[in-house]
């Protein structure tokens, strides 16, 4: 039987687990399915998240506006607190969001911006960005 996902010292899971705070769920799921699509998905992870042509603050710029059009909430919380730890500023991660309710409506506005800018605003006044 193969070992479980998160047992592995040192293995990339750990690796991007502590840099997430959590494991991404399509890791739960690969580990079902087998080590060898497990380890296509950790690669691929690993491939995305680099910061190579694209800064890793851009990349997670990109994922905030992504995440908001698809109304996924706890992605767009730990992208915000990914591109303030990559060097993104409140007014970029602001300029995202204006970009993105105007390419999703009111709706998006909404339902999700006002947990984001609630979260920068408190980080903002504890002089944390």
């Amino acid at each position: 039987m193969s070992e479980k996902m998160g047992q592995r010292p040192g293995n990339k899971e750990d690796k991007i687990k502590e840099e997430l705070g959590f494991t991404p769920p399509a890791f739960k799921i690969a580990d079902k399915l087998g080590e060898d699509f497990k380890g296509v998905i950790e690669d691929y992870y690993e491939v995305i998240y680099t910061d190579d042509v694209i800064p890793l603050k851009y990349k997670y710029l990109m994922a905030i506006a992504t995440g908001l059009m698809a109304e996924h909430k706890p992605k767009v919380m730990v992208d915000t607190k990914k591109a303030l730890k990559y060097g993104a500023s409140f007014e970029e991660i602001k300029e995202v969001l204006r970009m993105t309710i105007w390419w999703c409506g009111a709706p998006t506005m909404v339902k999700i911006v006002p947990e984001v800018l609630n979260y920068l605003e408190k980080k903002e006044e504890h002089g944390q960005i």
